[in-house]
């Protein structure tokens, strides 16, 4: 809408760590994918059971559509289960409420 946007000076200072992390990322990101397509193979997937029937059946078509070699494992359960699971690696990611 015509206005401008202006770093603070803590942002400002803080710019070139993030911009050595996010580097850090995407060489990160290379690395894995080397040899291999993105998306591809198994996923560990927790969600909470009050989002899953609203979500999952608008994106497991989608996901199955664009990325056919993932291999999608679904986990339902409450947030203080899918927190544990995620955190001694039972599960690679979890949707859940704040």
């Amino acid at each position: 809408g015509g206005k401008s946007v202006r770093m603070t000076d803590e942002a400002l200072a803080l710019q070139p760590r993030i911009e050595r992390i996010l580097a850090d990322i995407r060489d990160v990101e290379t690395t894995a994918r080397r040899g291999r397509p993105a998306m591809e193979g198994r996923f560990r997937l927790g969600i909470i059971p009050t989002v899953a029937p609203y979500l999952l059946p608008r994106v497991l078509p989608e996901l199955k559509k664009h990325f056919p070699a993932l291999q999608l494992e679904l986990r339902e359960a409450v947030t203080a289960s899918l927190v544990e699971d995620n955190v001694s690696g039972r599960l690679d990611a979890f949707i859940a409420a704040l």
